[in-house]
């Protein structure tokens, strides 16, 4: 795709955001240069070279933000079941949206509406049990292939929009749904002090993923100087990294006799977290690299779209869920 044509889907976006149309910028697919000399503002990266009023504007809309969408998570998180699932669900179609745009972006012709729409699905039939958001996946896979062969198309155009729509299934809906069945896990008792274990661990895979983010950005913004996989994330530095992966392991200690486990379990717990979480992060920048796109949407003031907020936790949630099983099973 030339600059030109980058140009007018750049322009496009612009102009369906500034006019307030939501949906149409999250279905449009607009290429933006995310290369050396653009301006870089995403999560974990110093932002090197930015005017000091912008850095101190750019921290106070993050900030604010964080204020107001912390209370509101947690209390979807403290009431869980279905209210859980509603707002995970609404969340999850909003980053199945931003992944199809990045699809789009990113060369792929076209995104089956299935991958989108399963995505809520699988989040809000988690309730029903483990086993039907990998159901959910399955469906979407026939009728993706189905809907592949149907199209006729080369067989190259087919394979990248297959791909991707059943990448957004299991990126935007089978991940999200591991989170709701997280807060579903069993269990009460001393070991995490009196409230149930779901509750436990879903406080813990959410401070340990807002802990590692928060100091891998101030430490990177801080310290750091070696960069850390700079093909897929220029700014991201290797300083920064360490210091939000020891802050996970710090909260996997602390959180250790909360979730009845060893202190030597809780810092393994928390070294996974910590690389899990900034797997994620790096996951996310690849497609936007790919996307050339700097946020993947303009849902959360300065910190982006939902992707940008939630891509850390989507990888922690798998390891905690599998952690909250192995610990039930074993205890």
């Amino acid at each position: 795709m030339g600059p030109t044509s980058a140009a007018t889907r750049s322009e496009r976006l612009s102009s369906s955001i500034s006019g307030g149309s939501v949906a149409s910028a999250l279905w449009s697919s607009p290429r933006q240069a995310d290369r050396p000399g653009h301006l870089h503002l995403n999560r974990g990266r110093p932002v090197d070279g930015l005017p000091r009023p912008l850095e101190a504007t750019l921290l106070r809309t993050r900030v604010l933000t964080s204020v107001v969408a912390i209370p509101v998570v947690l209390s979807a998180v403290y009431v869980g079941g279905w209210v859980l699932s509603t707002v995970v669900a609404a969340l999850a179609l909003l980053a199945a949206l931003e992944l199809r745009r990045l699809a789009l972006a990113a060369g792929a012709h076209w995104v089956c509406p299935v991958g989108v729409a399963a995505a809520p699905v699988a989040v809000i039939l988690a309730m029903l049990g483990p086993v039907t958001p990998g159901l959910v996946i399955v469906v979407t896979t026939l009728v993706t292939l189905g809907w592949a062969l149907a199209r006729q198309a080369p067989p190259r155009e087919s394979a990248l929009g297959a791909a991707s729509t059943i990448a957004i299934s299991v990126y935007a809906g089978a991940l999200p749904a591991l989170f709701v069945l997280l807060r579903a896990t069993p269990g009460t008792g001393a070991p995490s002090g009196g409230i149930d274990a779901g509750l436990a661990w879903t406080l813990y895979a959410l401070a340990v993923t807002w802990v590692c983010d928060a100091l891998a950005y101030f430490g990177g913004r801080a310290i750091g100087r070696r960069p850390f996989f700079a093909h897929v994330s220029p700014r991201k530095t290797a300083e920064g990294a360490a210091i939000g992966l020891a802050g996970a392991i710090g909260v996997g200690v602390l959180a250790a006799p909360y979730l009845g486990l060893s202190w030597p379990i809780g810092l393994t717990l928390g070294a996974l977290c910590g690389v899990a979480a900034e797997a994620g992060d790096l996951a996310e920048s690849l497609l936007k690299r790919a996307a050339e796109v700097k946020d993947s949407g303009t849902l959360f003031p300065g910190h982006g779209g939902v992707l940008d907020r939630v891509d850390s936790l989507l990888f922690v949630a798998v390891v905690t869920w599998i952690s909250a099983q192995v610990s039930g099973a074993v205890g």
